[in-house]
């Protein structure tokens, strides 16, 4: 799937690889954090950072790690703290062991006593004192064209109150090129930036982590396929059908991700997107009622088996 590009990833990420790094209870944690015996590391994003952290613990963001890693390095020599002093990293979520991943590239930099907190990923916010404050709402990134494309969906709400457009087989013809361009456009970006992509579902906190890359793999090729057939006029029932799957999915997350005040954007378009509001789950709410439309009233300009031959469909 990614081999054409630099921004590979796995089919499963972390398959197979142990790892070396020892884990440290809570408790035992909690005595060395009282003691101020140790240096702790928060691996995640810093917008997760700032929302909630332990107190006194210092952000290092994994994903940027080769970028500020020197920054770290610096402010640890004024603190005169040696490589040989205990650095215990947390961070890791239900998705993707961030700590562990960073944990290993600060033990590559000769850091001889690292270690990540061990238990469930959100332990230690319970056991440990913590500095938290309002999540910011993250700064909204253009989608482009598709991005205006989607409040289309919205107006359709109105257009499904009117019977005799509700049932319009041009409404149809007009829904399945539209939804065509959409996941079509949102696919390519994907399929470029599968590891970015990734990185996306791992804000989500919903996948487990050997779903992670398969998810980011495979969805976007689905998208494109799916997109393809809706437009083409090619099983267009089964297309509908698979891209209302989908955004009942994407509703869930979204959801989900508004209940948890989540610091993340919707990652629709690789790298940018929107924040994720109520605003975003009417869009797909939208997306997902022109899928049924498309299943109950699509009937023109449709390929069938005999050929590609255009012909009407009756339902």
């Amino acid at each position: 799937f990614n081999l054409y590009n630099d921004n590979q990833i796995p089919l499963v990420h972390g398959w197979g690889v142990k790892s070396d790094v020892p884990a440290i209870s809570l408790e035992r944690a909690l005595e060395i954090y009282q003691k101020k015996e140790a240096v702790f590391i928060d691996s995640r994003k810093s917008a997760f950072y700032e929302q909630r952290h332990i107190k006194g613990a210092d952000n290092l963001p994994l994903l940027f790690f080769d970028l500020q890693f020197p920054l770290f390095q610096f402010m640890l020599t004024e603190r005169q703290v040696g490589k040989d002093k205990p650095i215990i990293v947390y961070g890791g979520s239900f998705s993707r062991r961030f700590d562990y991943e960073l944990a290993h590239l600060l033990k590559e930099k000769e850091y001889s006593r690292v270690m990540v907190l061990a238990g469930n990923p959100e332990a230690w916010q319970k056991k440990f004192p913590v500095a938290e404050q309002p999540g910011k709402t993250p700064a909204a990134m253009p989608l482009g064209i598709p991005g205006y494309l989607e409040w289309i969906p919205v107006g359709i709400f109105l257009l499904i109150l009117i019977p005799p457009v509700r049932r319009s087989p041009y409404l149809s013809a007009f829904c399945r090129v539209l939804l065509g361009v959409i996941f079509i456009q949102f696919a390519l970006s994907k399929i470029m930036r599968p590891a970015v992509f990734a990185l996306n579902v791992v804000d989500y906190a919903l996948m487990p982590a050997w779903g992670v890359n398969l998810w980011a793999l495979v969805l976007p090729w689905a998208e494109l396929v799916v997109g393809l057939f809706l437009i083409l006029g090619i099983r267009t029932r089964a297309a509908a059908t698979i891209i209302g799957g989908m955004n009942i999915i994407f509703i869930v997350g979204l959801v989900n991700a508004i209940f948890l005040n989540l610091p993340i954007n919707c990652g629709c378009v690789g790298e940018v997107g929107e924040p994720v509001n109520w605003w975003k789950v009417l869009k797909n709410t939208g997306m997902l009622l022109m899928t049924v439309q498309i299943f109950l009233y699509d009937r023109l300009f449709v390929l069938d088996r005999g050929g590609f031959i255009w012909r009407e469909r009756t339902i």
